[in-house]
């Protein structure tokens, strides 16, 4: 909870265990999407060296989508709780079907995915062969055909009008 403060923060394991040198104690905290991967990683090496059963992995498309990601950029996806596998399959699926905008003033694109019960939206921008990620945001919003929404002081339905290609 400390780590990540700018003041010294141990682990009582690292006191006694003689690691409470200076650098330890100012360590980044740790982000969500860290979290996430080191439980996977926990649990790989469980299931080897203590179960000793083979684990089975499976590689994700969007695994091939690789992040540049800004500090500041990096504190608002740990408060809106979006991890890098969002925006990596978010980017993926942008970039596989087209189905994104380009701001002509920034050349930054903007997509998005519902990803369960969440849709995600990116935008960024190619770098070679990286994706500079500018924000991202996500929300829980449907919108449901014959819904009573409460749009600019009036209760409206929602009617969905299909478009032709």
């Amino acid at each position: 909870m400390l780590s990540g403060s700018e003041k010294p923060a141990y682990h009582i394991l690292d006191i006694i265990y003689g690691n409470d040198n200076a650098e330890r104690g100012l360590r980044k905290k740790t982000g969500i999407s860290d979290k996430r991967r080191n439980r996977a990683e926990l649990k790989r090496t469980l299931l080897k060296e203590i179960w000793g059963e083979e684990p089975v992995t499976a590689a994700n498309e969007y695994d091939e989508v690789s992040l540049i990601i800004s500090d500041e950029v990096r504190k608002k996806l740990e408060n809106r709780l979006i991890l890098d596998d969002n925006i990596m399959e978010v980017i993926y699926e942008a970039e596989k079907t087209g189905k994104k905008t380009v701001n002509p003033k920034t050349g930054h694109f903007t997509a998005g995915k519902k990803i369960g019960i969440v849709t995600f939206w990116v935008e960024y921008e190619k770098a070679g062969e990286l994706f500079r990620v500018h924000s991202a945001y996500s929300h829980r919003i449907q919108i449901v055909e014959g819904q009573m929404v409460f749009v600019g002081g009036q209760v409206q339905q929602i009617q969905i009008i299909e478009g032709k290609e």
